[in-house]
């Protein structure tokens, strides 16, 4: 179990530091190829993370609830974001319209998702 929160912990503090120095809006400390560069770490990083998320698995009822629970905040936290993000752009009367698309998709996925497992269960 520690193995596997030991990967969590790594590939999560990774992916936070390359998003994070994508946040360049001046070019100041990065050039354009650098920023190629790393945009294509950022991927694949979130790769490796949406990865471990997906196929991770609880051993005992504690670890499902604890589970859900971190799900559940992570899905509240990206859904606020965009929101705020969302009201925000909509004071300037600027819209970006992958803010929309995201803040859609996640409110279809998790609908979605609690129809098909109502249903297969």
């Amino acid at each position: 179990m520690y193995k596997k929160i030991k990967k969590e912990i790594v590939v999560s503090i990774t992916l936070i530091l390359l998003v994070v120095g994508l946040v360049n809006p001046t070019n100041l400390w990065m050039p354009q190829p650098a920023h190629m560069l790393l945009l294509a770490g950022v991927t694949i990083f979130f790769m490796f993370f949406a990865g471990l998320v997906w196929y991770e698995k609880a051993e005992d009822e504690r670890e499902m609830v604890l589970r859900d629970k971190a799900g559940r905040a992570g899905y509240i936290g990206g859904l606020s974001i965009l929101m705020v993000g969302f009201v925000i752009q909509s004071f300037y009367h600027q819209s970006d319209p992958w803010l929309t698309v995201a803040l859609l998709v996640m409110i279809l996925s998790k609908v979605l998702s609690q129809i098909f497992t109502r249903i297969t269960n």
